[in-house]
């Protein structure tokens, strides 16, 4: 009898251990990433001047003003939320937000809370992954 719960309490010890293996890989494997590409950039001087090259030349069609959607230079965004606009590669001044945009962000958000985002409240780290995808719509 003893030996059953003995092999019973190393068994259950040995799960208890893999579940703590296992939470910790996925801690380290989900957030670590992200990190490291955001505070280390591997970005040669080439690849530097290729970019200016590519950001600086101006498109024909960028150049005619379009008629739908909201320009971001038009709202009262917050500093905090310009830096996180421009951390993300965006030009608040040049980027106008699409009807779909508008739509996509209502739907991911809420309306109380697009509303809220909209009067001035910073997007959370969480919210703002969230809308990554509207972007591109």
């Amino acid at each position: 009898m003893k030996k059953f719960i003995l092999g019973g309490l190393i068994g259950m010890l040995g799960a208890l251990m893999c579940v703590v293996i296992v939470w910790w890989y996925l801690q380290r494997s989900l957030y670590a990433p992200a990190v490291d590409e955001l505070s280390s950039p591997s970005v040669t001087s080439s690849t530097t001047a290729e970019i200016v090259t590519s950001t600086t030349t101006v498109p024909t069609q960028a150049a005619t003003p379009t008629t739908s959607g909201v320009p971001v230079r038009d709202l009262p965004l917050t500093t905090e939320q310009r830096q996180a606009a421009e951390a993300l590669g965006f030009d608040v001044e040049q980027m106008v937000l699409s009807p779909a945009l508008i739509t996509c962000a209502r739907e991911t958000l809420g309306e109380s809370r697009y509303q809220a985002v909209l009067a001035g409240d910073t997007p959370t780290l969480l919210e703002t992954a969230r809308l990554l995808p509207c972007v591109g719509r």
